[in-house]
C-alpha cells in the first residue's frame, strides 16, 4: 500500500512525502558509506554481493518463535 502526503518544511512550504507499508521486512539492515560501483557507474552487486557473503544474520529466538507458532 502506498500513501502520499505533505510534510511540512521551513524553506520548502509543503513537500511530498511517500510512505509504503511491506509486508516482508529484512532479517538485517546494514549501512554503508558508500555503495560500490562499476566503471559505468551503475550499482556494483557483485562488490556487494563479495563484501556481505559472510555476513551473519542477527540471531532473535523471541522472533523465530513466533513465525513458527
Amino acid at each position: 500500500m502506498r500513501r502520499r502526503s505533505g510534510a511540512t518544511t521551513p524553506k520548502w512550504g509543503e513537500r511530498p512525502l511517500a510512505s509504503r507499508v511491506v509486508k516482508w521486512l529484512s532479517d538485517d539492515v546494514v549501512f554503508i558509506d558508500e555503495v560500490p560501483k562499476t566503471s559505468v557507474g551503475k550499482f556494483s552487486e557483485k562488490d556487494l554481493r563479495d563484501r556481505f557473503d559472510t555476513h551473519q544474520l542477527p540471531v532473535n529466538d523471541q522472533h523465530t518463535h513466533a513465525l513458527t507458532s
